[in-house]
């Protein structure tokens, strides 16, 4: 990939997230009541405008990363995070876009869950990526979020899924099609889910069944 080809990626990414961020800072201050009182029924479409633009941020922050040439990726410090807090956070922030699509998220995450050595904010972007693409194409389910403590690292499966292996997995490098079949919004997301979990020593994979299909997650 070229440099002229990165160059542009940048700039494009850093002009589609200024409005982004305009939209979620009146977001928090209509949230908070600076320009009146919201009643009640006006919460949920402003956490689902919420949501849908911290999707779209991570949608863009992901391809730039993925298509971008090692040494000009974002430098992170990796460090050593309990990994359940912050499930349990992307898992409530899901709630109103699943509940929107009549989708039901049932959770079941171990009491000794490892830490994780790695990027907590790259761990965040994964399991809400791994959620929305679930929640995407799972419309009238019950996804079942489970994690456990697996060979040293932790793993997170989505069970009961609309996702469809072969058709949803994501390329083995990533974004490039490889001539296979066409890379869907759930393969998206998926793709850079990948690798954000490698940057952990983590992987994904699909895993179809009459119940729905089941994603796995990987750290460690």
């Amino acid at each position: 990939m070229n440099e002229r080809f990165t160059e542009m990626l940048g700039v494009l990414a850093h002009e589609m997230r200024t409005p982004i961020a305009a939209i979620l800072g009146y977001q928090e201050l209509l949230s908070d009541g600076i320009f009146g009182e919201i009643e009640q029924r006006g919460q949920e479409p402003l956490s689902r405008i919420a949501y849908s633009a911290k999707q779209l941020l991570y949608l863009i922050d992901g391809v730039q990363e993925v298509m971008s040439p090692p040494d000009k990726r974002l430098e992170t410090n990796p460090e050593h995070f309990e990994p359940a807090p912050l499930l349990q956070h992307c898992i409530h922030n899901a709630a109103t876009d699943a509940h929107g699509r009549n989708v039901n998220l049932a959770e079941q995450i171990a009491s000794d869950l490892p830490r994780v050595h790695g990027d907590p904010d790259r761990f965040c972007r994964a399991i809400d990526l791994a959620l929305s693409a679930a929640i995407k194409v799972s419309h009238g389910a019950s996804i079942d979020v489970t994690a456990n403590a697996v060979d040293g690292g932790v793993q997170v499966s989505f069970a009961g899924t609309g996702l469809v292996a072969g058709r949803d997995d994501p390329p083995a490098d990533h974004l490039k099609a490889n001539g296979g079949p066409p890379l869907t919004g759930a393969g998206l997301r998926l793709a850079i889910v990948r690798h954000l979990a490698e940057q952990m020593n983590g992987d994904i994979h699909l895993v179809g069944s009459p119940q729905g299909t089941t994603l796995v997650v990987r750290f460690g």
